[in-house]
């Protein structure tokens, strides 16, 4: 699963525009299997319709000719 974080405003400047954060949630195996990714361990049928509602979903809300994606792991994290 995914979930969808608008930014509302910038928070500082910043060299990109970041119009959303996006936070997915998989269990481990998802990592390198299909299967778990789209829940379908042992069913192709199932793999192939979570697949299609995946792209459906993701295409109302990404322009997939101006996405960037960054891994937030490329941010340091500041503590106060």
């Amino acid at each position: 699963g995914y979930i969808h974080n608008i930014v509302q405003r910038p928070l500082k400047d910043t060299v990109r525009s970041i119009d959303a954060v996006v936070t997915e949630n998989f269990p481990d195996e998802a990592m390198t299997s299909a299967e778990a990714f789209y829940d379908a361990v042992g069913d192709p049928a199932k793999q192939q319709l979570h697949f299609q509602q995946m792209m459906q979903s993701c295409v109302r809300f990404i322009d997939n000719t101006a996405i960037s994606v960054v891994p937030m792991r490329a941010y340091a994290l500041l503590e106060k």
